[in-house]
């Protein structure tokens, strides 16, 4: 067996400068966001030389928006993204424009409709770009590509929203086009069983979503929502692949109960040459119990579903592979706490309201 350590070193900082006014109703934002990035790694076990990595992104924006008519509301935003890394001593500069664009209309005081657009990129994450070997399988090379480029994602989304009642009601259909995605590739060294695997720039996929999200609030005892897409990939020279994903939010209280839950379940999801299929999910459960004004006793439990659990089966030309993850650490997690609120002048329903919409804005479904 082969043992592997990385040492990783990283430093990280950001600056952003934002001015925001009024024009004739309309509010007007500029700005420009600059975050760093260095990191370096080093594979003891190998003797390789240390992989060192230097990411500068400049985002510099102008937002626009305010109503067009009495229902009819828009927001504009044009920037470009300044991108400067280097890997291994060698500079790469990129130029991203960065757009995107919304237009509301309320029906009425329950009905309304949101139409938007985006287009945004991602840089290559430091795995993707280390060129040196991270295997620990002598018949494996997994290595990175120093020159990827960054990932444009282009998203439209239609949404209908109902709100009256409590209820909240939401259906929406999503068309997602990528390009330059980075995506795993591998080949079978010639004259050897070694496979090597890398990264590239492997052309563009399409994927359409269609989700409904419904939830519920009480101003008495709290709310719930639930949500599921149904999502399908298309690749290049493939069918589509489909898969859903599920998400469920519930918070509230009843004397001196409070309690909060969340549940993201992905059973399955597609690469361009590989399925993953998955158990468990990421999931919460926490209650509390108000012993006086300003002490609290708080139970939970992690991951209700089980151990996270994963099998990925990936087909590239006549290699075939099999991975199978068991998170041992992340299944059943019990927990325990106690806390105490110093602010012993403030009304228990003021705290209580605090807290739940400091932990729960997961309740609102967001445009």
């Amino acid at each position: 067996m082969i043992y592997m350590t990385l040492t990783t070193i990283v430093i990280q900082g950001g600056l952003e400068l934002d001015f925001t006014t009024r024009i004739s109703g309309h509010s007007l934002e500029v700005g420009d966001h600059l975050n760093y990035l260095k990191d370096r790694i080093r594979q003891k076990a190998e003797g390789f030389p240390a992989f060192h990595h230097s990411n500068y992104n400049n985002y510099i924006f102008a937002n626009i928006s305010g109503s067009l008519t009495k229902r009819l509301t828009y927001a504009l935003s044009i920037g470009l993204d300044f991108m400067r890394r280097k890997t291994e001593g060698k500079w790469f500069n990129y130029v991203r424009p960065v757009e995107a664009a919304s237009l509301n209309y309320r029906i009425n005081q329950a009905n309304s409709i949101n139409i938007r657009y985006n287009l945004e990129n991602t840089s290559p994450n430091v795995a993707q770009l280390n060129p040196y070997n991270t295997s620990t399988d002598s018949l494996v090379i997994n290595i990175g590509s120093p020159d990827l480029l960054p990932t444009r994602h282009y998203n439209w989304r239609l949404q209908y929203r109902f709100n009256k009642y409590g209820w909240t009601i939401s259906p929406s259909v999503a068309y997602n086009l990528h390009t330059d995605i980075v995506q795993r590739i591998g080949y079978t060294n010639p004259g050897t069983s070694v496979y090597t695997s890398t990264f590239q720039n492997n052309g563009r996929y399409r994927m359409l979503t269609a989700s409904l999200s419904l939830g519920y609030q009480s101003s008495k005892w709290g709310g719930i929502s639930f949500s599921v897409n149904n999502n399908t990939n298309f690749y290049e020279g493939q069918c589509g692949k489909n898969y859903f994903t599920f998400n469920a939010n519930v918070y509230g209280w009843y004397k001196k109960l409070s309690w909060n839950g969340y549940l993201n379940f992905n059973p399955k999801s597609y690469d361009i040459n590989s399925v993953t299929k998955r158990k468990g999910a990421e999931s919460e459960l926490t209650i509390s119990y108000k012993i006086s004004n300003a002490l609290s006793v708080n139970v939970g439990m992690r991951y209700l579903l089980g151990k996270l659990q994963s099998k990925t089966y990936m087909t590239q030309g006549s290699y075939n592979s099999f991975n199978r993850t068991i998170n041992n650490d992340r299944g059943f997690r019990p927990m325990i706490g106690i806390s105490y609120y110093f602010d012993k002048n403030s009304s228990a329903i003021q705290r209580q309201k605090k807290k739940l919409n400091s932990t729960e804005s997961g309740i609102n479904i967001k445009e």
